[in-house]
């Protein structure tokens, strides 16, 4: 039995409140017209409630479209200078507004022992207005100016918290524009999410960003209700639409200043720390790379001077590591990766031809890499029968997408 109830009466509706629903059943039987009433109480929740025993309808408080959302979002967007990611860039965005905003984190009224696994959350607007808020209302107001400007969030659950991930727009084999740590992210469904806390407005993103990758990894080593659930909105408002919260005229809220709210100072200091790490790196693999010229860090050592555009390097590399490994499949596989993105690649469907017999469970990836090799020069048929043996083969989307 569905019910459809008034959304003008629901979103007046501020505390739970008792009441009765009667249900009459009207019927025929032998042609005769029975009815059958019954009383029954109930309780209409007021209109900020949750029960986090199913936590997709958190998807429904997150209302992009809200036209007091909208304008605080656009007027907090700043211009990206390529230096990391379009989503990344605008979270900064969006966190350091709501700091400038003087947003404070307060905890929700206590609830009835009754109430088990209800909750309050209010709208985006609602704290925007109030500035303040407890974890699900800063979530819930950082995810729906993420999605006002089309950034694609998550809600990352933990016992008794909500934090927000916001997708990356990078695959999760790619993370280097981001971060070199994995830990720093979370990964659902073939997506990169950086975590973030938002308790923690008034801090640098970077604090909140640490913050939230050290709560989701003590979530992530345990399992069940103790552990991470990850609802990403996008997917929660096939069940769970925004709300259309009704029209309010005069609502008062701060209003952000991308120029002073220091997000590009910020973004800068992100991109520092991700440059200083890739420096350690680097140095590291170097090092060990030239005491063992062959040692397992020269694919990594590879790998990361391609991705640099640091070709002629990374081949070098790759080939002092095969005089003294002839013959290695990853090796020769990645040296023939240089190869295609450098634009050789008639040397390297050389290579991956040398080392498919002897490829073993890696066999189907050589294939996948071969395939984009002949895509390359414009051979459509060779790349379809690598392809299809690829798959045969039990190839893997993460060689796929990396080549490396």
């Amino acid at each position: 039995l569905k019910v459809t109830l008034d959304n003008a009466t629901l979103f007046a509706t501020e505390e739970n409140t008792p009441t009765q629903a009667e249900v009459i059943v009207e019927y025929t039987v032998a042609g005769g017209k029975m009815q059958n009433r019954r009383v029954v109480p109930l309780v209409v929740y007021g209109r900020r409630a949750i029960d986090w025993t199913e936590s997709t309808p958190i998807a429904a408080f997150v209302t992009p479209q809200e036209e007091t959302v909208r304008t605080f979002a656009r007027a907090a967007v700043v211009a990206n200078d390529g230096s990391l990611p379009e989503p990344v860039l605008q979270a900064i965005a969006m966190f350091q507004a709501m700091s400038q905003a003087q947003l404070k984190y307060v905890k929700d009224p206590v609830l009835p022992a009754r109430s088990g696994a209800l909750d309050t959350v209010q709208f985006a607007r609602e704290t925007l207005q109030t500035r303040s808020g407890d974890c699900d209302d800063l979530s819930v107001l950082f995810a729906t100016l993420l999605e006002s400007v089309g950034v694609e969030t998550a809600f990352l659950l933990v016992p008794g918290h909500v934090l927000v991930g916001v997708n990356a727009g990078v695959p999760p084999d790619a993370l280097e524009r981001v971060t070199l740590d994995p830990t720093r992210v979370v990964v659902h469904e073939g997506k990169a999410f950086v975590p973030v806390e938002t308790t923690m407005i008034g801090k640098s993103f970077r604090e909140a960003w640490a913050q939230g990758a050290a709560t989701v990894a003590r979530a992530g080593a345990k399992s069940g209700a103790d552990g991470l659930t990850v609802v990403e909105t996008r997917r929660g408002w096939a069940s769970y639409p925004p709300a259309p919260l009704p029209r309010t005229a005069g609502i008062s809220v701060p209003k952000p200043d991308a120029k002073t709210a220091g997000a590009l100072d910020e973004a800068h200091l992100v991109v520092a720390a991700r440059d200083a790490a890739k420096a350690e790196q680097e140095t590291r693999l170097a090092a060990a790379v030239t005491k063992d010229p062959s040692g397992p860090e020269a694919s990594a050592y590879a790998t990361l001077l391609a991705r640099q555009g640091k070709l002629d390097a990374a081949r070098a590399v790759l080939k002092a590591a095969l005089d003294k490994k002839p013959g290695s499949v990853v090796l020769t596989n990645n040296l023939a990766n240089v190869d295609v993105l450098g634009g050789d690649v008639t040397s390297a469907v050389g290579h991956y031809r040398t080392i498919l017999e002897q490829a073993g469970p890696r066999k189907g990836d050589v294939l996948t890499n071969l395939g984009i090799a002949y895509a390359q020069v414009g051979d459509s048929q060779k790349a379809v029968e690598a392809f299809d043996a690829a798959l045969a083969a039990g190839a893997s989307s993460a060689f796929l997408a990396t080549g490396f």
